[in-house]
């Protein structure tokens, strides 16, 4: 299957330097990231981070 689709995304510089010297030392590129990360939401039905408010979250949105 050929690569043709393209993401955009703007992120903070740092955090593109920072994490992709460590993609480097794991020898993988953004793109594989992008791509593993993809996969896996397709194969749990899942984003696989922790997305979930906290419980001081919780209480300010209750309070509105």
């Amino acid at each position: 299957m050929s690569k043709s689709a393209y993401i955009r995304a703007r992120i903070e510089p740092d955090l593109k330097i920072e994490a992709e010297a460590i993609f480097q030392k794991l020898g993988v590129t953004a793109t594989q990231v992008i791509t593993m990360l993809y996969r896996q939401v397709l194969r749990t039905g899942e984003i696989p981070l922790d997305l979930s408010l906290t419980k001081k979250e919780i209480s300010r949105q209750e309070a509105k």
